[in-house]
């Protein structure tokens, strides 16, 4: 039994990937990202204060030199006054 080829195959998604190349070629539509203002601004981040920045270098310091403890305690009160709003 010989089979004979039907000639060229034809992809029903043909139409569609040739559509999309063509919008892709098309000149002047690219996308664009604007970032507005007060996106801007959050991205600058909060500005510590001076005594604000003096309390994170002592954390640092002491952390560096293993002197900064942790009550777990008083930490876990703090986490339940949080969240019962007391």
């Amino acid at each position: 039994m010989k089979i004979n080829p039907l000639g060229p195959m034809n992809n029903p998604y043909r139409q569609q990937i040739d559509k999309q190349q063509a919008q892709n070629q098309q000149p002047g539509k690219k996308d664009q990202l604007e970032i507005s203002e007060t996106a801007k601004e959050m991205q600058q981040g909060e500005k510590t204060g001076d005594v604000r920045q003096d309390k994170i270098n002592e954390l640092k310091q002491k952390i560096d030199a293993g002197e900064y403890n942790v009550d777990p305690r008083q930490t876990a009160q703090n986490m339940y006054d949080f969240w019962t709003n007391n």
